[in-house]
């Protein structure tokens, strides 16, 4: 929870989640409260966050292992609307170590889809992410 004394969070200082490093599967940035500017559509953020990744990862063959992955959370505009409305996504993916260092390959699939949310998302990078 960021705690603002009763004051307006500038947007930098607000939390934010969906994407790759929060909740996969949701378009980066996506969940929580929005803000609609005419035909535009950009989210707000919030001052209250939950995120929990869960993975389990496995072996494969040499540098490379396998995963699966379930991840939920959920951006608030402020502590007193927190509620157990969690979004939540699961997925598979690919984790190899290189000589430069780890390489992550995931393909998550949100399970509270919205109107625009897309069926899957592939996430491609380079180093730990949590």
């Amino acid at each position: 929870m960021a705690d603002s004394f009763d004051q307006e969070l500038d947007r930098d200082d607000r939390f934010f989640a969906g994407g790759q490093y929060s909740v996969r599967g949701y378009p980066t940035d996506s969940l929580g409260p929005v803000e609609v500017l005419g035909d535009l559509v950009r989210p707000l953020g919030g001052k209250t966050l939950v995120v929990i990744n869960e993975e389990l990862r496995f072996d494969l063959l040499g540098p490379v292992a396998g995963l699966v992955f379930f991840d939920l959370g959920n951006v608030w505009r402020d502590t007193a609307e927190f509620s157990s409305d969690l979004f939540k996504s699961v997925g598979l993916g690919f984790r190899a170590v290189t000589p430069v260092g780890l390489l992550r390959l995931d393909l998550a699939f949100p399970l509270d889809r919205r109107e625009n949310d897309p069926s899957s998302k592939v996430y491609f990078g380079f180093g730990n992410t949590f």
